[in-house]
């Protein structure tokens, strides 16, 4: 939005979730398997309709993010990837030794393809660097104390924990370490689990 007050022309492509002014390419499809892992086709369907819409717009500058899998179809030169998480070798604890170490290659080769990566934290920052060294680490922009004068006014809930509810998310890992905090605490857990 901060572009746009700035007088740039630009253009959203996403799924729909319901009534938007950002250009839509479709109703998402189901992302998830019975077991709540992520499916590769709406992923690389996804990537087409992106790289279609990109062309018909025209864009000079493209700023890729989730699920990254467009990034192969849209132009190199002209691509900045905003890189949420970098999983690697996880890949394959994911989808299984053989998709996995596809799905970790197809990482590895989306990071080396762009000029620009950036990415909102020093936790994946460290991550990429293994792989290329002159990622940009930008974070999201929420100062911490614009915040803190909300601190107790009001709250019905300390923490609050928004996530698949699914193993690898590291819920009940969070839970575990809330433990340490020497106070009773209101925990919020929400998210859409499997049945």
């Amino acid at each position: 939005m901060e572009l746009m007050r700035r007088g740039y022309d630009v253009h959203y492509v996403a799924y729909s979730w319901g009534p938007s002014e950002i250009p839509l390419v479709g109703v998402p499809p189901s992302l998830y398997d019975s077991r709540w892992r992520r499916w590769l086709w709406p992923a690389v369907s996804f990537a087409w309709r992106v790289a279609r819409s990109v062309r018909k717009v025209g864009c000079r500058v493209v700023d890729a993010s989730v699920p990254y899998t467009e990034v192969f179809l849209l132009p190199r030169g002209r691509t900045i990837i905003t890189l949420h998480e970098f999983w690697g070798r996880k890949w394959r604890e994911y989808f299984g030794p053989f998709v996995g170490r596809g799905v970790e290659w197809l990482e590895r080769r989306l990071v080396l393809r762009l000029r620009v990566v950036v990415i909102p934290s020093n936790f994946v920052g460290e991550r990429v660097r293994r792989v290329r060294g002159d990622v940009r680490v930008m974070p999201f922009g929420l100062r911490l104390e614009e915040y803190l004068k909300y601190r107790g006014l009001d709250k019905v809930f300390d923490v609050a924990i928004v996530s698949r509810l699914v193993t690898n998310k590291g819920v009940l890992e969070a839970l575990e370490a809330l433990r340490l905090v020497r106070r009773r605490l209101k925990v919020a857990v929400v998210g859409m689990a499997p049945a």
